[in-house]
């Protein structure tokens, strides 16, 4: 609750312009800010346990997908959309880190009956779940070199007039042969 006071301040003095349709100089905070915050106080720890580790499964599962997504561009050889879906990977893997981690300080805050920690753990859960379905979205989303080609690769027909092309090629030259001299020793100690 001091953090989004002090975020208030801050938000205030840096920002004089009008939010959320007040007037200059004071900023609104979203109802559901603070609302969000005390529902997350209001769940039950069995609760919390419980949608943790759906959570955690879920993002596994999330994960998987992605690893498939992965899979199918690197079977199609498409480097641009390979990129993109292992840049969305990587991300997902550190979320991945960090829900788990969360999810090991959440149950260690229950069982010490540390409220305020298991809460901040529960949030990080859901907020990084949630960063990962985005993620897996846009992981989908990822286009490649297919999505640009319309319908069968473009053939090129090469027609050369060798009428106006020498027969000799241009890019073979022939250097003459020099003479290689070395230069003296630099010193008369070897």
């Amino acid at each position: 609750m001091l953090r989004l006071i002090v975020l208030t301040a801050a938000v205030s003095l840096l920002a004089p312009m009008s939010a959320y349709g007040q007037t200059v100089g004071i900023v609104a905070v979203p109802a559901t800010a603070t609302e969000g915050l005390e529902k997350i106080n209001k769940i039950p720890p069995a609760e919390k346990l419980e949608t943790a580790a759906k959570h955690v499964a879920e993002s596994k599962q999330l994960l998987g997908a992605v690893t498939g997504v992965l899979k199918e561009a690197r079977e199609k050889k498409d480097i641009i959309r390979i990129n993109c879906v292992n840049e969305k990977l990587t991300r997902i893997k550190a979320l991945m880190r960090s829900v788990e981690m969360s999810e090991l300080y959440l149950r260690e805050a229950l069982a010490k009956k540390d409220q305020k920690t298991a809460d901040h753990s529960y949030r990080k859960i859901t907020i990084a779940f949630q960063k990962i379905k985005a993620l897996k979205t846009e992981a989908e989303q990822c286009i490649g070199e297919l999505a640009f080609a319309e319908g069968e690769k473009e053939k090129v027909d090469l027609k050369i007039d060798r009428d106006k092309v020498p027969d000799d090629d241009p890019t073979v030259t022939e250097f003459p042969e020099t003479a290689i001299v070395r230069p003296p020793a630099a010193s008369p100690y070897q």
